[in-house]
C-alpha cells in the first residue's frame, strides 16, 4: 500500500492537464480522505454554490450541474475561473495554474 507517484498529463484545447496531487493512494485511502475532507460550498461562480460530485449517481455528473452552459460556452476563460474538478491544470494561454482550493470534485448548483 501506500503513496504511489504519479503524474497525468491530460491535453485539451486550452490547457494541460497535470494531476500530481498527493491524493492518489489506495482506493481505501482515497475513500477515508473524502470523508474526512471539507468542500467549500461558497468556492463557486457568483450565484451558485458548490455540491460534491460524488452525491449524484448518474453517469455524466455534469448533467446535474446548472452551471454547464456557462461551462460549455467557457466565455471569458469562465471554465478556468471556476473550477469544478479536484485536480489543478496549467493553462496554455498563461502558463497559470489553476485548481480548486478545497480539492474537491464539484458541480454547481444555482442559489435560490
Amino acid at each position: 500500500m501506500g503513496w504511489r507517484c504519479e503524474i497525468t498529463y491530460i491535453l485539451h484545447e486550452d490547457f494541460i492537464f497535470i494531476v500530481t496531487d498527493k491524493w492518489k493512494t489506495t482506493m481505501a485511502d482515497n475513500e477515508r480522505n473524502f470523508k474526512l475532507s471539507k468542500r467549500d460550498a461558497n468556492e463557486a461562480p457568483e450565484g451558485f454554490y458548490a455540491v460534491l460530485k460524488d452525491n449524484f449517481k448518474i453517469p455524466n455528473a455534469c448533467d446535474a450541474c446548472d452551471a454547464r452552459k456557462l461551462c460549455q460556452d467557457n466565455t471569458d476563460e469562465w471554465c478556468l475561473k471556476n473550477r469544478c474538478m479536484s485536480y489543478e491544470i496549467i493553462a496554455f494561454k498563461d502558463g497559470k495554474t489553476y485548481s480548486r482550493n478545497d480539492k474537491q470534485s464539484v458541480l454547481f448548483k444555482r442559489k435560490v
